[in-house]
């Protein structure tokens, strides 16, 4: 299941309390009527982008989530494809981007249903040292196969993952997603290339894989064969 979105009733709240507020005055702030910031509170309406990113600013200038709890919020507001998973392929927190392209099975696959994919690139990563905090950065790449129109389009999938401390201070994988349509595919479907940048200068490796039982997990049209 999707971890829950941010309590904004909650941070509209504490916001407001934070800065010795009642609720005309807040709304005065952020251009609304009174009634908007009492239907925020009580959970019945989301504030405004404008708002929310307000909000977010104070948060973080003000430390006042633990670490996961910020990053989930800097995530909802992204427009990447952008998630943080935990060491055993738990989803701690995700974009609205990723959740509709890789999360959603209306796009012709899931990554939380396809368990292999995730376990095997944690598999790897845990060889390589990523949540021993010695790696700085592993790029993924890998040919499209989630989404009929990315597999249509070509290209490679390619994934920056940073490791990030969960609130648990354990080390979490934060990837970000883009789609480039022009890089040469790899060989056959199902492949993986990571290329780890190591935690001392000028140390890098990359690993090669492939996904076991990849054409069972599949979905949509094939990829093009080249010309």
């Amino acid at each position: 299941m999707l971890p829950k979105g941010q309590d904004w009733a909650k941070l509209c709240r504490d916001y407001r309390e934070r800065h010795g507020l009642k609720q005309e005055a807040m709304a005065q702030d952020f251009n609304v009527d009174q009634s908007a910031v009492s239907r925020w509170e009580r959970g019945i309406r989301e504030p405004s982008l404008q708002v929310k990113q307000a909000i977010l600013e104070d948060v973080l200038r003000n430390r006042t989530l633990a670490p996961d709890q910020t990053m989930r919020l800097l995530m909802e507001q992204s427009g990447s494809a952008v998630a943080l998973w935990q060491k055993d392929g738990t989803l701690l927190g995700a974009s609205p981007r990723f959740e509709r392209e890789a999360l959603s099975n209306d796009n012709g696959g899931s990554l939380l249903q396809d368990t292999k994919v995730l376990a095997h690139i944690m598999h790897i990563l845990n060889e390589h040292g990523f949540f021993d905090g010695d790696v700085l950065l592993a790029v993924m790449k890998i040919n499209p196969f989630l989404q009929p129109r990315r597999v249509e389009a070509g290209g490679v999938i390619v994934v920056s993952m940073f490791p990030m401390h969960d609130v648990g201070d354990e080390l979490a994988v934060l990837a970000v997603h883009d789609h480039d349509v022009f890089a040469q595919p790899l060989d056959n479907a199902g492949d993986i290339q990571i290329t780890f940048a190591g935690s001392k200068a000028g140390q890098s490796q990359i690993a090669y894989s492939r996904i076991p039982g990849f054409e069972a997990i599949t979905s949509g049209p094939k990829p093009r064969p080249d010309k």
